[in-house]
């Protein structure tokens, strides 16, 4: 059976004591769905039986500052810097829910470790926390 119209949020559980002016909630972004600087909010996608990937957080070669960003379309359109999507360097504990509208979705809890240096963008990691 077909998950309709899913989203996925991003909830920050846990932040280093250095990030401030961060919400408690993010629309995450599907892979595949396009978006633009002026996309607000979710684009929910139907899932069927065929994988869907997520994008979660990120980071890039040759950025300037130290951190993360988390996949929304403001920082995937290519304005970063310190925005609503900027995660300083440190460890999150974060929930990733998917909610659907025909009651269909999933639940999990991740930890993220943002990195402490742009030389160390590779850094970036996410792993299940049980």
């Amino acid at each position: 059976m077909t998950a309709t119209r899913c989203v996925a949020i991003l909830r920050i559980l846990r932040k280093p004591e250095n990030a401030i002016n961060i919400e408690p909630e993010y629309s995450l972004h599907w892979a595949g769905v396009d978006y633009t600087l002026q996309t607000t909010g979710a684009e929910p996608v139907d899932i069927g039986p065929e994988p869907r990937r997520l994008d979660v957080v990120f980071t890039h070669q040759g950025q300037t500052d130290s951190g993360c960003w988390i996949a929304m379309p403001i920082a995937l359109s290519g304005i970063l810097g310190m925005n609503q999507a900027y995660l300083p360097p440190g460890e999150y504990k974060v929930e990733i829910q998917v909610r659907c509208s025909n009651g269909k979705g999933d639940k999990a809890k991740f930890k993220i470790i943002s990195p402490a240096s742009p030389a160390t963008w590779e850094s970036l990691d996410i792993n299940q926390d049980p």
